[in-house]
């Protein structure tokens, strides 16, 4: 019974799967990946996103009390989120490019 799943966690199911089909799958990096180093580096991703967001969350929301349903704590989860995720992103570029050919 899925009615008992808020949308929100409904739509970033989704939204991680249509990930994992288009960078994963779709492009063909299953054939090469290694598996442990696909999991330490969600890990390593999520932890990385973990601390940051925890204390900035928990700084500005008791810190600006009028900002607690406001656009502009969203606004930063958002940037943080997007900074860490370029970053990973240009990590595992010069990762990929580094790696050896398989023969």
């Amino acid at each position: 019974d899925f009615s008992r799943i808020p949308l929100q966690t409904r739509l970033l199911t989704a939204s991680y799967l249509l990930g994992l089909g288009l960078h994963f799958f779709a492009n063909g990096r299953y054939k090469t990946a290694r598996p442990v180093e696909e999991l330490m580096r969600t890990l390593v991703h999520l932890l990385v996103l973990l601390a940051l967001l925890m204390p900035l969350t928990m700084h500005l929301i008791p810190a600006y009390p009028q900002l607690n349903q406001s656009i502009w704590v969203g606004v930063a989860v958002v940037c943080v989120k997007f900074v860490v995720d370029w970053l990973f992103a240009r990590i595992g570029k010069t990762d990929n490019l580094s790696l050896p050919e398989a023969d």
